[in-house]
């Protein structure tokens, strides 16, 4: 057994490292492809390999051989754990009791100790806690008193009964029955339908119209002329020897059906029209016919006010087109319509005689500021000026003289 257990521990032994081996060697190979794609490289902290340095479980080893060395380490875990356990432990069963159960399971087959472990053994605990429940339950001596209604809720009721569930049904039938009584009992009025009393009228008329049919038949059958009467013929039936008469004959017949279905018919309007109690007035005598013209009292007033009303709902429209301009090609005396014609604006004129007016106040406004002036100022540009004058004049004056 333990060599046995040895060989499947190499075995899976064996599967780890193959399986180990075959994702390290994918995954170089993906690294591989990935450097040569990838030109950036990661760089390995220098506390990790200062403590790869100092350890001295991790001296000198790749990242392989650290995995490796894992992965051994775990499988070691892995068989420790399948080896079979050796259970040295064995209950010791004294008394009476064990003799007892010895006894009655020596001699015992395979198939009654699964007969016994599957019903018996149960069948004897369910008892067993059954007798420790009644045991347990004994000491309490209290009984609650249960009213009707909780008695009535608590009663045990079997599957068909809560299925069908007939005491429901038995009192709706109770309750149905018991209201078309009180129904029958309170409503005592019966109408009499129309086509009962139709029906009624039908037999009475059709009774009348087979006695009446009867007698005529009769009379039909007996002998013409008063002679002795002939061998018994029936009455749907007819001589055919004289044929000199019969189409006479069959004429007469005609005509004293349709004498007959008229009877019955006035017969049976009479009986139908017997209790209508309404009778019209019909006026006999005709009015004459007026001469002169006809007077309708009120016809001037009436078209009166519709005159009025046409000739308001006629303002209404006027005032509406006027204020919501309904209409704009109807506003438009031009036919440019109703929008603002553009044109030169006249803010000033250039009037010949506004302008000499103009002029003119110019002129007048200094001499009238100047007249309220009165202080003449003597200045050294004054007396320039006015020598300047004078020399000017003398000039001119000897000038004129040559």
């Amino acid at each position: 057994g333990r060599a046995a257990g040895g060989d499947v521990n190499q075995r899976m032994a064996g599967h780890q490292e193959q399986s180990l081996a075959k994702r390290l060697h994918v995954a170089a190979e993906v690294e591989a492809e990935r450097s040569e794609h990838e030109k950036f490289k990661p760089a390995i902290n220098t506390n990790s390999d200062r403590i790869l340095e100092q350890s001295d479980k991790f001296a000198g080893k790749d990242f392989y051989e650290r995995q490796m060395e894992a992965l051994e380490k775990k499988q070691q875990k892995m068989a420790v754990a399948v080896l079979p356990v050796e259970c040295s432990f064995t209950p010791e069963v004294a008394g009476p009791w064990a003799e007892k159960v010895a006894q009655e399971r020596e001699g015992e087959t395979f198939l009654a100790r699964i007969e016994r472990l599957a019903y018996r053994d149960r069948d004897q605990q369910n008892e067993s806690r059954e007798c420790l429940k009644e045991h347990y339950y004994s000491q309490f001596t209290f009984k609650p008193a249960i009213n009707k209604i909780s008695q009535q809720l608590g009663e045990k009721r079997t599957v068909e009964d809560m299925t069908k569930n007939t005491r429901k049904q038995e009192r709706i039938q109770a309750l149905r029955k018991t209201e078309e009584e009180k129904q029958a009992r309170d409503c005592t009025f019966r109408p009499l339908l129309a086509a009962d009393h139709r029906k009624s009228k039908g037999d009475a008329s059709v009774r009348g119209s087979r006695e009446s049919l009867g007698r005529v038949e009769e009379a039909a059958a007996r002998p013409r002329g008063g002679g002795s009467s002939g061998p018994s013929t029936s009455r749907y039936s007819m001589d055919v020897t004289d044929t000199e008469t019969l189409i006479e004959r069959i004429a007469a017949r005609e005509q004293h059906k349709e004498a007959q279905a008229q009877q019955l018919r006035r017969r049976r309007e009479f009986e139908e029209l017997q209790e209508c109690t309404f009778t019209p007035q019909i006026v006999r005598n005709v009015p004459k016919a007026a001469t002169g013209p006809i007077v309708v009292r009120g016809l001037g007033r009436h078209l009166e006010l519709k005159e009025l009303a046409r000739r308001k709902v006629t303002e209404q429209r006027e005032k509406e087109a006027k204020v919501f301009i309904s209409d704009p090609k109807a506003l438009a005396n031009p036919p440019a319509g109703p929008y603002t014609v553009p044109e030169p604006f006249a803010l000033s004129s250039y009037d010949d005689e506004r302008t000499a007016r103009k002029v003119a106040a110019r002129r007048q406004m200094p001499s009238s500021e100047m007249a309220e002036c009165t202080f003449k100022p003597q200045t050294n540009e004054g007396k320039v000026r006015e020598m300047l004058n004078r020399i000017l004049a003398e000039e001119s004056t000897a000038e004129r003289r040559r």
